[in-house]
């Protein structure tokens, strides 16, 4: 509960938004900011440590919090996991589809069921915690709470990973895909962000500036040479590897310097644009 906590919070909006149903728990100290800052820990790992778990009704508090949904109706619910067929990675367009949620195993038949059962296992655990008294537990209940725990967690895994990363793939090659269509989406933002550059530069606003267009395509030509030779370095480091392995590894590389190189052109964008502003361009 408190892993599903922690991955609703720090994924950030809408969830890091309805925090304020926790206020009452949430406390601070100099420790604790000074290890947000450090990043020694998340925000979304103060905020499950700090909450109250030892109930049904604190989860299904704190779950009605942040999901806006009750926990007997998020389990009634939830349906067993699907892998969305390869056409949705691969960009082809057939008639393969992922089947929605009439066509799915619901986990939970009978929530009212799993509910009790986690009342007891509570129950149970305040009495041996507190009491010391384990005479009310026999062997037959401890494999039902097992089996009850189980089926909770497993509910409740897939309630957060379909709520944060609805039909996302699961599979070796399909997550490949995807982080391969993610990467090239970053470069295509790169190369955009590099043509509204070159544009700023070429146009007649920027006249009165210093010539720079035939340096910034020598850096660009740097950068692309950069960007292959650390792939092939990469790629190189780690053989013998899958083709599942190798979209991996290229996408990695390309979020890492497309995405800074991105945040640099951005900035030149901007300085650019200043100094047209500044110097009386249009």
């Amino acid at each position: 509960m408190r892993e599903a906590v922690r991955r609703l919070v720090d994924h950030g909006s809408p969830y890091l938004d309805r925090i304020d149903e926790f206020k009452q728990h949430l406390r601070f100290d100099l420790d604790v900011v000074r290890a947000l800052g450090d990043q020694h820990i998340s925000f979304g790992d103060l905020v499950a440590h700090l909450l109250p778990v030892s109930s049904v009704e604190h989860i299904d508090s704190h779950l009605g919090a942040l999901l806006d949904c009750r926990l007997r109706q998020s389990l009634a619910d939830i349906c067993g996991f699907v892998e969305p067929p390869d056409s949705t990675w691969l960009g082809s367009d057939d008639s393969e589809e992922v089947p929605d949620s009439t066509d799915r195993k619901n986990l939970v038949p009978n929530p009212d069921e799993l509910l009790a059962g986690l009342s007891k296992i509570f129950t149970a655990r305040h009495i041996a915690a507190h009491e010391a008294d384990f005479s009310s537990v026999s062997r037959v209940d401890l494999v039902q709470f097992f089996q009850t725990a189980r089926n909770f967690i497993d509910a409740l895994e897939e309630i957060i990973d379909q709520t944060l990363r609805p039909n996302a793939p699961r599979s070796s090659f399909g997550l490949s895909l995807q982080v391969a269509n993610e990467a090239g989406e970053i470069y295509s933002s790169m190369e955009e962000t590099a043509q509204q550059v070159l544009r700023l530069l070429q146009s007649d606003a920027a006249k009165e500036l210093p010539p720079a267009v035939k340096e910034f395509q020598a850096a660009q030509d740097a950068f692309h040479a950069y960007l292959e030779a650390e792939t092939a370095f990469e790629e190189a480091r780690v053989r013998p590897f899958s083709g599942n392995a190798l979209r991996f590894i290229d996408a990695q590389v390309h979020f890492s310097l497309c995405g800074a190189r991105n945040a640099r052109l951005k900035e030149v964008v901007n300085d650019i644009e200043e100094l047209i502003s500044i110097r009386g361009g249009p």
